[in-house]
């Protein structure tokens, strides 16, 4: 007997930590968006053609991992070009995400919400919701309108790009991408004082977690605030009939969140609350389509709910009683009618779990094996190698703007030393370097070639910017050559650690130095001294 309970304590264990199904997909869309796992071994990012796809969840693009980019930090992007165009492309992602699954994202299919429930496992004092952290849960809205919209918007028209909510509140890039690729020795050199500040911002996240559930989420989260407008009329997600509700508030307090009803733009539909329902009037949308029949079921133990328990108290009539039965409140549901940390049942329909199944396993047996066996490693530049060959499309020469289409190509200026400067009109670093440049080249014209290179889209972007004083800096003042790298083409293809990017060449064509930052004249200088130059 004794072997016998043995076994099956070990099942009941088991049993009760088996993973919902709601943790599984966590764990797989974690991987999925972050299919690169060379990445994390060589300490790279992975900047090819899928990173221009948007995923739903919030996922740096600074992960060493991540196979596409943010949501939101594409949106902070295209917000600082919003005085030159509209960002059509990522609104269109994020409303698409939104009005498919709302805030359910928030739930199924981000990877910072499945870490923010690990770190809220750890044993510790739980701070339980309240008024206080409902009046809180719209600071998120607050951070959406000023640091992911306003400040962008407002600097774009000054020519500046200030990703504000990435830069000095997001703890998920200083978790995904900055702790990953400080292992590296060579980007330790990177690490200042704004490093400092978010880590310390992700520090008090990370601790936080702990005490509040899903801490970041509830808060500060923008992605989640902007998915929350779209709860209601998302295709998938949690919905509740009223008619059938009898307001007993289980549902309200088996929540974690500060929803005030479920499905409301808190509501990330986890659907916990389902079964704690005691009239199952809490359901999945569209539920009639995928899922098996009662497989959402109230799992009542000991004894069944009494709808004499519901009834008013009537005072004592000698004719026959007339039933009144009113909503039930909190108070008259006792803790035994419903079970004791019941879990979500969700069975799906028997073709739907196969097909779902399969399509899931071949995504992610593809993405693994494409990105990390089949794709090759980009090939980086580096100190000492010869630098690839390429032509650029020639927008200024000498001082004057080019019409007709000209080429400068790196194999016909052999015999000099070259300076190849990578930037684009939006990139406020970029721009505060050129007066740099313009003043090392009035002392070098003569010794070097100096070309100013933008990884734009169109000639025509990058002709109109620079034919006439923009953004600070007075292009026509500026006498080095301008030409097009059109999709960051080169740049990107063979050193894809953003920009500005200086790549500094001797008379042979082989790599003298490389700058992936601002630089400034007296860093010039010095490669003046390594050329032989200087003055």
């Amino acid at each position: 007997m004794k072997i016998k309970q043995f076994f099956k304590n070990i099942w009941g264990w088991l049993k009760d930590h088996t993973p919902t199904r709601r943790r599984i997909v966590q764990l797989y869309v974690a991987l999925l968006y972050n299919a690169n796992i060379k990445g994390f071994i060589n300490a790279s990012i992975y900047t090819g053609k899928t990173k221009y796809v948007c995923l739903p969840g919030f996922n740096c693009y600074s992960c060493p991992g991540a196979i596409g980019t943010c949501p939101l930090g594409a949106l902070q992007n295209s917000l600082e070009s919003a005085n030159t165009r509209t960002p059509y492309y990522v609104l269109g992602c994020i409303m698409l995400f939104g009005l498919i699954c709302g805030r359910a994202i928030c739930g199924w299919l981000c990877p910072v919400g499945l870490l923010q429930e690990f770190a809220y496992k750890a044993k510790t004092p739980k701070v339980k919701k309240s008024k206080w952290t409902r009046v809180a849960s719209y600071l998120k809205y607050v951070i959406l309108a000023v640091f992911v919209i306003t400040i962008p918007i407002m600097y774009s028209f000054i020519g500046a790009q200030i990703p504000a909510f990435c830069k000095y509140i997001c703890p998920v890039g200083t978790f995904e991408g900055s702790l990953v690729l400080m292992f590296d020795p060579a980007n330790m050199a990177d690490m200042g004082p704004l490093f400092t500040w978010k880590f310390s911002v992700l520090m008090v996240f990370i601790v936080c977690s702990m005490f509040f559930y899903r801490f970041f989420c509830r808060f500060f989260c923008p992605l989640g605030a902007i998915y929350g407008f779209f709860n209601k009329i998302a295709l998938f997600g949690i919905e509740y009939d009223p008619e059938t509700c009898t307001n007993c508030g289980l549902c309200l307090d088996k929540c974690k969140m500060d929803i005030k009803h479920v499905g409301d733009h808190e509501c990330i539909s986890c659907g916990e609350c389902l079964p704690v329902c005691p009239v199952n009037a809490i359901k999945w949308k569209g539920d009639r389509f995928f899922l098996a029949p009662n497989a959402i079921e109230t799992p009542l133990p000991e004894k069944k709910i009494n709808l004499g328990e519901m009834v008013t108290k009537q005072e004592p009539v000698t004719s026959e009683p007339e039933i009144s039965i009113e909503p039930i409140k909190h108070d008259r549901i006792r803790p035994e009618m419903v079970a004791k940390n019941p879990k979500p049942r969700t069975k799906l329909k028997k073709g739907w779990a196969i097909g779902i199944g399969v399509a899931m396993t071949v995504a992610l047996a593809s993405a693994l094996v494409y990105y990390n066996f089949i794709l090759k490693d980009e090939e980086g530049f580096e100190v000492g190698m010869h630098a690839p060959d390429a032509s650029f499309d020639l927008i200024k020469s000498n001082g004057a703007m080019i019409d007709e289409p000209t080429t400068w190509t790196i194999s016909e200026h052999y015999g000099t030393p070259t300076i190849l400067n990578f930037w684009y009109t939006e990139c406020q670093p970029c721009k505060a370097e050129m007066p740099e440049f313009r003043e090392f080249y009035n002392k070098y014209s003569t010794d070097l070639d100096l070309i100013i290179i933008d990884a734009g889209d169109t000639r025509q972007e990058c002709y109109d910017y620079i034919s006439e004083p923009n953004g600070g800096v007075d292009w026509n003042s500026m006498n080095m050559d301008f030409a097009m790298d059109y999709d960051c083409e080169y740049s990107k293809k063979y050193n894809p650690t953003g920009y500005p990017l200086t790549i500094v060449l001797d008379g042979e064509g082989s790599i003298v130095g490389i700058e992936n930052h601002a630089i400034s004249i007296s860093i010039l200088e010095d490669y003046a001294t390594k050329l032989g130059i200087a003055k």
